[in-house]
């Protein structure tokens, strides 16, 4: 909808930031790192993090006892996890959203829309404290992080 009501003002080449409203730990340096990364692109890109955890895939049924098991350990090299913002091309990313509804492919972010319409999408570091607030514990987490209690913000010069 936001694209759309964007359609009589935007150029084809203008770029859009997409932000989850429930990452309310971004930070002007992080926006700031991923416009100076991006704006030389053809496509664009989006903050991300890699991913430091051990990743485990459930199995697909229940154990008798109503336990979930694992089904097997993801191998964690080169997996990230996507934040916001994401940055591209207002034409593209219009384009690559409605062709993606049109298939009926499920696209869980911009980035995923653009990736299913063939485009190469730049990773752009992003930070832990861009997390995004969906359960009680994350509201907890982000309540530390906003009265000042937790990890300090980025510096441009850091990242």
């Amino acid at each position: 909808s936001g694209l759309d009501a964007l359609a009589a003002r935007a150029s084809a080449d203008d770029w859009v930031l997409v932000h989850d409203a429930a990452r309310c730990g971004i930070t002007a340096a992080l926006i700031e790192s991923l416009i100076e990364r991006v704006r030389r692109d053809p496509i664009g890109g989006l903050l991300a993090v890699p991913l430091d955890d051990t990743v485990k895939r459930a199995a697909t049924a229940a154990a008798a006892s109503g336990d979930v098991t694992v089904a097997q350990t993801v191998d964690r090299r080169g997996l990230w996890r996507a934040q916001t913002p994401q940055m591209f091309r207002y034409r593209l990313l219009a384009d690559a959203l409605a062709a993606a509804r049109t298939r009926g492919t499920t696209t869980t972010d911009e980035s995923s829309a653009m990736e299913s319409a063939g485009h190469r999408v730049v990773l752009v570091p992003g930070s832990a404290r861009n997390f995004k607030v969906t359960t009680g514990d994350d509201v907890a987490m982000m309540d530390l992080l906003l009265r000042g209690q937790g990890p300090a913000p980025l510096k441009p010069e850091a990242l």
